[in-house]
C-alpha cells in the first residue's frame, strides 16, 4: 500500500478530499494532512510517502515552492496538484518539476479516481524499473486498485459464454493467478463459482418471471448448452430448471 499526503490550507478541502480517496478503495493510505508547505515537508519527511496531493496557493510555502523542495529530495515521487487557478505560467512551472497531473477546483469526482489510478501504476511501474519491486508486486496493486471494477465487470460480462478467467485477466491486465486471488478477495468465492451463481440468479428471474423454453434461457444467461445449464442448476438449488418452473 502506498502512502500519500494532502497539502491544501482549507481544512474543509483536504479532509473532504480524504473521504473522497478513502471511499475509492485504492491502495492508498493517507499518511497526513498538512495545511500548508512547511507542513507538507515535514510529513514528507517524517512518512516518506509515494504520492502527494497539493495545493498551489498555501501560506508559507506555496505549492510549487513546496514540489521543488521535493523534487531535490525526492524525484520519483507522484505529485497531483489540484488547484482554483488556470493560470499557464502555473501549469508550465508544474510541468518542469514533473508534476504527474494539474487538477483544477472543483474536482471532477471521476477524473480525480481516474488520475490517481494512474498515479499509483506509474509509481509501480517506475520501481520496476528501477529494480525495487518485482512483477508480481506490481500486478497485485494495480489490480487492487481496480477491485471495485471485478464484480462490475461480472455482472455486466457473465451472460457471455466465453467469459473466462484469462479473457478477464487479459482485460485487467494481470496475470491469471493474480486475477483469481482478487476475485476472490472481493467476492468471497472462487471464479467458477461467483460467475455461476450471477448465472443461476438470472436463470432463476427468468424461470419465474416469463415463459421462454429452458433453451434460451441457458443462452440468455451465459450457457451454451442446456444438459451443462441443467447440471449446475440442479447442483447450486437442488433441483431442475423445469422442477423449478412447475413449483
Amino acid at each position: 500500500m502506498l502512502q500519500l499526503v494532502i497539502a491544501d490550507d482549507e481544512k474543509t478541502i483536504r479532509e473532504g478530499m480524504a473521504r473522497l480517496i478513502e471511499s475509492y478503495n485504492l491502495p492508498l493510505h493517507i499518511a497526513g494532512l498538512a495545511e500548508d508547505g512547511l507542513a507538507a515537508l515535514k510529513l514528507i519527511r517524517t512518512h516518506h510517502p509515494e504520492l502527494l496531493i497539493i495545493d498551489i496557493n498555501m501560506p508559507h510555502l506555496n505549492g510549487l515552492e513546496t514540489i521543488e523542495q521535493v523534487r531535490k529530495e525526492n524525484p520519483d515521487m507522484k505529485i497531483i496538484i489540484v488547484s482554483g487557478y488556470d493560470q499557464f505560467s502555473y501549469a508550465q512551472k508544474a510541468l518542469k518539476l514533473g508534476v504527474f497531473s494539474y487538477l483544477l477546483k472543483p474536482l471532477d469526482l471521476d477524473e480525480f479516481k481516474t488520475v490517481l489510478a494512474a498515479a499509483i501504476e506509474g509509481y509501480e511501474k517506475r520501481m520496476i524499473e528501477i529494480g525495487l519491486l518485482n512483477k508480481t508486486g506490481y500486478e497485485e496493486v494495480l489490480a487492487t486498485s481496480k477491485k471495485d471494477d471485478i464484480k462490475a465487470y461480472l455482472k455486466n460480462h457473465y451472460a457471455q459464454a466465453d467469459l473466462s478467467l484469462n479473457k478477464m485477466a487479459e482485460d485487467f491486465k494481470v496475470s491469471p493467478s493474480t486475477m483469481a486471488k482478487l476475485i476472490k478477495q472481493r467476492t468471497g468465492l472462487n471464479f467458477s463459482d461467483y460467475l455461476n451463481q450471477l448465472r443461476i440468479e438470472a436463470a432463476l428471474n427468468l424461470l419465474e418471471q416469463t415463459t421462454i423454453s429452458i433453451n434460451e434461457i441457458s443462452e440468455l444467461v451465459g450457457y451454451s448448452s442446456q444438459h451443462y445449464f441443467s447440471r449446475i442448476f440442479k447442483k447450486y438449488k437442488g433441483q431442475s430448471p423445469s422442477g423449478f418452473r412447475k413449483k
